[in-house]
């Protein structure tokens, strides 16, 4: 005689602990030669719709003892409830990162020919994005109690999924100040190889991070020597301006 409470498969003064199945499944127990199995018992647990796993020796010398239902464990369905969901969101991003390949390909042109459109920065951004919404996803349904919270998450890009970039380009960071600074600045160079070395160094950097130190420090460096006005340094170096 076999029964199973709580998740454990009691045979007599025998306790057995059962696997947490996010399916149902049915447990055979048999008596075996104890040179097969040391406690003389062999336990199979076959899910519902899989092959029965049953004693690797001679069956003459086995007994079935008998057989139960063993529940489907709400921990176990809970986890391959979030395992799927987390699939199919990483199917979808990636399938909308895979819908923008032409898009890629317009905006390389463009950039080539100089033409007006979007660019590929802002491809990459939207592409970013993509891939932030996946991650606060999958977030959610880790965290997620139950399976109804599990299923109730959707993939969307949200606009707390669209980064500000902390680097631009060289002429976006020149474009950040004023003509009037700027000829303050050529001006004061003159006068500080200092100044005509950062100078140079912004109107050749491939792009400008905005939270580099060597950025903020010149860009600070520019505002206690008065040539911009105080509080300037902040919205010359603010990401949100970046696009």
């Amino acid at each position: 005689m076999l029964t199973i409470e709580d998740h454990m498969l009691v045979i007599g003064d025998e306790i057995i602990d059962m696997p947490r199945l996010a399916r149902p499944a049915v447990v055979r127990a048999w008596r075996v030669p104890t040179e097969y199995r040391e406690n003389g018992l062999f336990v199979s647990v076959s899910p519902d719709g899989q092959p029965e796993e049953v004693p690797a020796c001679d069956m003459s010398l086995c007994e079935l003892i008998g057989e139960a239902r063993l529940d489907a464990h709400p921990d176990a369905q809970l986890d391959a409830a979030k395992a799927e969901k987390i699939s199919e969101i990483k199917r979808a991003a990636a399938q909308a990162i895979d819908a923008m390949a032409w898009r890629i390909e317009r905006a390389q042109e463009r950039d080539r020919l100089g033409l007006p459109g979007e660019t590929m920065e802002a491809v990459m951004l939207e592409r970013e994005a993509i891939r932030r919404a996946s991650n606060r996803c999958e977030a959610q349904i880790a965290a997620a109690l139950d399976i109804a919270a599990v299923m109730e998450v959707r993939f969307a890009v949200t606009d707390a999924d669209r980064a500000s970039p902390s680097r631009i380009t060289r002429l976006q960071f020149l474009r950040r100040f004023t003509d009037a600074e700027m000829q303050a600045i050529v001006a004061a160079s003159a006068q500080s190889p200092a100044l005509q070395a950062e100078i140079l160094k912004w109107q050749t950097a491939d792009g400008i991070n905005l939270t580099d130190p060597a950025t903020v420090s010149g860009v600070n460096a520019l505002e206690i020597a008065g040539l911009i006005a105080p509080g300037r340094a902040a919205e010359i170096l603010a990401m949100e301006a970046a696009s």
